[in-house]
């Protein structure tokens, strides 16, 4: 135990000399430490982050790292990087050259990296797409290049709004699998700008100017996410996605796409599972677009302008388990999720300016488990109010919700969970009378809560919810866990008695000044 113990205070006072001494592995101006991250396991972290760096600095020590090697240089002023600076031995598999905004990279930079290389991040770096990205064309094993936030007109020398050439050549193209190219100010890209990446899985064009899908996606037949959201699209054209069979997950939203073609999503009957179609000032919900999409199973439609939800307008081929939904004033009729009454497990319906639970239309999903009426215009909910809707899990956050009525609850699965975050729900007396097993959790976080006598028998006939919140009396607020509201709850008992005695006083004081002068004015009569 005794020389177990010395060794551990020796490790500890290593530890703590390297951390004011630097380690002898580590370059002048960063901080290294033994990381770990995922899939990659123990990693070598090296960061040289904002510090006013002009050049990439002596990396040499670094060639004694076993360990792949994360080396973070975002943020400085580096002018130039070439094949010098980093040179052989180094076991490099994270670069980050970030902000460096007047970096210029020779073609052979990173060629000594070729084999090591899995990860290279080049964001704001002032980058022009009009020439093919030589610097890439050696390595052989980058899984993942992010080029965002570069390449704007107006901001950047040189910047184009149209790609006409081919970026990637070489043995990048075989091993690439994540590509981000968002906010790069780019309209249009030529058939062959992406061609040749067919080991790509994710693309990230998004917060472009694109009007229409860009045909050169076509060439990424192994592409399994693609993200265009707020990308500057007024359509999606027929086939715009012919021959991607194995796309699983399209972000098209925040565009202005009000319609879509019935053969937009033509081709990716059988892989596409998850669509993203929210604020898109889309007028009526694409039912023909949606009908032969067999595996789509998210659905994203809030924010849009639809009007009317109406019936059978979900009937397809596909088994949704999870819909959000949401347009202002949008009426929704009692048959609207017709055909997915047994698929729907979450759905979503905030910022509707519903005044009610639409529960004629919920009751039909036998498999509903979340409900999320969020953001709404909901005040009041009656008795029933829920009744026969299958969720256990109910959001009614940031509702003006003032009053429930007793069993407006009734009716759900055992063991629900409420959520009544930001309400103005003044009480708990709502919560009695209801089965032992009835509520599992209420959240009334910020619900403006007052601590009255009433709670006090209301908590004692709750004791199987677990209540979450806190309650206010006058400027003090307590959790409704706290070991100090049941006395804070019998100070307002007697508070609230003394009002009721001294208010039954001045009523009969007052009933008897009233029959005096009844009796006064009798007489004189």
């Amino acid at each position: 135990m005794g020389l177990l113990s010395d060794m551990l205070r020796f490790a500890a006072f290593i530890s703590f000399v390297l951390a004011i001494h630097g380690s002898p592995n580590c370059p002048e101006d960063c901080s290294c430490s033994h990381s770990t991250q995922e899939v990659v396991g123990p990693v070598y972290k090296v960061l040289c982050v904002q510090k006013g760096l002009l050049s990439i600095p002596d990396l040499t020590v670094l060639q004694a790292i076993q360990l792949p090697v994360v080396l973070n240089l975002e943020q400085n002023e580096i002018k130039s990087v070439s094949m010098l600076d980093f040179p052989p031995g180094l076991n490099i598999f994270s670069l980050d050259l970030t902000k460096n905004p007047e970096m210029k990279i020779a073609q052979d930079a990173f060629n000594n990296m070729n084999m090591t290389l899995k990860k290279l991040v080049l964001e704001a770096i002032k980058m022009t797409f009009e020439h093919p990205l030589a610097m890439l064309n050696k390595l052989s094993v980058l899984e993942e290049l992010s080029l965002s936030h570069n390449n704007r007109v107006g901001y950047v020398t040189g910047a184009i709004e149209d790609i006409r050439v081919s970026l990637f050549q070489g043995p990048v193209v075989r091993s690439l699998k994540i590509l981000r190219m968002s906010n790069c100010g780019i309209r249009s890209m030529v058939h062959s700008t992406l061609a040749g990446l067919h080991a790509l899985e994710e693309l990230d064009l998004s917060k472009n100017k694109f009007a229409q899908v860009p045909s050169t996606i076509k060439h990424l037949k192994n592409l399994k996410s693609l993200f265009m959201f707020r990308s500057g699209l007024h359509t999606v054209e027929d086939n715009s996605f012919q021959g991607m069979k194995s796309l699983e997950v399209i972000e098209l939203n925040t565009n202005t796409i009000k319609t879509l073609s019935k053969d937009a999503f033509k081709g990716l009957e059988h892989s596409l599972k998850k669509l993203r179609l929210d604020r898109c000032f889309m007028q009526q919900i694409p039912t023909e677009a949606l009908a032969n999409l067999y595996k789509l199973e998210y659905l994203d439609l809030s924010q849009n302008a639809f009007t009317i939800a109406p019936p059978k307008v979900f009937v397809g081929h596909y088994c949704l388990r999870t819909l959000l939904i949401s347009s202002e004033n949008m009426v929704v009729d009692t048959s609207t999720f017709a055909g997915q009454e047994t698929c729907i497990r979450d759905l979503t319906m905030k910022q509707m300016k519903l005044t009610r639970v639409p529960r004629e239309a919920l009751v039909h999903l036998k498999s509903l488990q979340e409900l999320n009426l969020e953001n709404n215009l909901i005040h009041r909910l009656p008795k029933n109010a829920f009744f026969g809707i299958k969720a256990m899990i109910i959001s009614l956050a940031y509702n003006n919700l003032t009053h429930i009525e007793p069993g407006a609850f009734n009716g759900l699965p055992k063991r629900v969970s409420i959520n009544l975050r930001h309400t103005h729900v003044s009480d708990i007396d709502f919560l009695i009378d209801y089965p032992e097993d009835a509520i599992e959790t209420v959240n009334l976080d910020n619900a403006h809560l007052l601590c009255r006598c009433s709670m006090k028998s209301s908590l004692n006939a709750t004791l199987n919810v677990n209540i979450h919140g806190t309650c206010m009396k006058q400027n003090l607020v307590l959790n409704l866990n706290s070991n100090r509201l049941a006395a804070i709850l019998d100070e307002a008992c007697l508070e609230e008695s003394a009002s009721n005695s001294s208010s039954l006083t001045m009523r009969t004081i007052t009933t008897q000044i009233v029959l005096f002068f009844a009796m006064w004015w009798g007489t004189r009569v």
